[in-house]
């Protein structure tokens, strides 16, 4: 799996359903590796996603974030 730019990640899902938690390993082009981790908290199927991320290396900070999926129409290719 890759992640951001020149960053590869690793998952291991315990599954996509409120309180369903998540990891992943970031190993940047150094090797370093940077953990996080997170719970689903809210999961409106086709409207949002709310989540939790925990950074390893910087414990006691949550993020929490909030994806909200709209409409757009139809797409022509």
């Amino acid at each position: 799996m890759v992640g951001p730019e020149r960053l590869h990640a690793a998952r291991l899902q315990d599954g996509l359903r409120p309180g369903g938690t998540y990891r992943f390993v970031m190993r940047g082009p150094d090797g370093q590796d940077n953990p996080f981790h997170g719970v689903y908290r809210e999961i409106v199927r086709n409207e949002r996603i709310v989540f939790t991320a925990i950074l390893d290396n910087l414990p006691g900070h949550e993020l929490v974030t909030t994806v909200t999926f709209a409409d757009e129409g139809a797409r022509r290719s």
